[in-house]
């Protein structure tokens, strides 16, 4: 299996696990967030944050990333967003939202740059049974587990930073209960296009594509189990992994920045 690996402008490597996990730790704290320890998979931590004074108030949100190991700009770049947040947390979103963020689910991929788990499964598969026949990973049985909590997170939207490193161009899955993207889903590509070209019109991993968006495609995957267990909104991000570490980053974290305000303004 192939192990991919990118440095980031300061010189880390993005594999670095330890190196992120110290700097969330910062970011985390900073922003008055605690962790809601979810269990272990094979002696790594799988955590869930939240703000304790932002607590079922407001519409709730839940963004995810590090599914895929190979794929480090969706964590770098929630770590970036969050560092954007500061000290500022509590008065942006107290009333107005409640925000959960688990930062990294594979972590031995992460380590490796690597796709799968040490396991040799795939984190982001396995959530509907009834579609896909792959038994979920031991990350995604530990998130099943959590199912009510993670539903009562999602409710008003779920985000999952994900990349395609086969990629020239962006694009985003968006799920919806409509026939057509909503202005949501626009946003999202309107943000990707200030920092990466958008994927062309076609097809993408079979899948049609039309103005940047792959809509409504429900598979095994962690988002599209939760939109059907009643998430208002689903989203997927994909940054391009021919495009360079930096700019992945900061794409990840405005789409971020994209899918937290549009959804306070709903």
């Amino acid at each position: 299996m192939m192990h991919h690996r990118w440095v980031l402008p300061d010189g880390t490597p993005s594999n670095a696990r330890e190196i992120f996990l110290s700097r969330w730790s910062a970011a985390a704290s900073a922003a008055g967030l605690v962790c809601d320890h979810l269990g272990t998979v094979d002696g790594h931590a799988l955590e869930l944050f939240g703000h304790p004074q932002c607590a079922g108030k407001g519409v709730r949100l839940l963004i995810t990333a590090g599914f895929h190991g190979e794929e480090p700009a969706g964590p770098w770049g929630l770590l970036q967003w969050l560092q954007t947040q500061g000290g500022d947390w509590q008065q942006r979103f107290a009333g107005r939202a409640d925000i959960r963020l688990i930062p990294l689910v594979n972590a031995t991929g992460f380590q490796m740059g690597r796709r799968f788990n040490d396991r040799g499964e795939n984190p982001n598969r396995g959530f509907n049974l009834a579609i896909d026949p792959t038994r979920p990973s031991a990350e995604g049985a530990l998130l099943i587990q959590h199912a009510s909590l993670l539903r009562e997170a999602s409710r008003d939207g779920v985000l999952s930073c994900h990349e395609d490193i086969a990629a020239d161009a962006a694009y985003v899955y968006t799920l919806e209960s409509q026939a057509q993207p909503s202005a949501r889903s626009q946003a999202l590509v309107a943000t990707l296009e200030r920092y990466l070209p958008r994927h062309e019109d076609g097809l993408v991993d079979h899948c049609p594509v039309h103005d940047g968006i792959v809509f409504n495609q429900l598979d095994g995957s962690f988002e599209a189990w939760l939109f059907r267990e009643g998430a208002r909104y689903g989203a997927c991000l994909e940054t391009p992994g021919r495009q360079a570490i930096a700019t992945r980053i900061a794409a990840q974290a405005g789409m971020i920045e994209s899918f937290v305000q549009n959804a306070l303004e709903i």
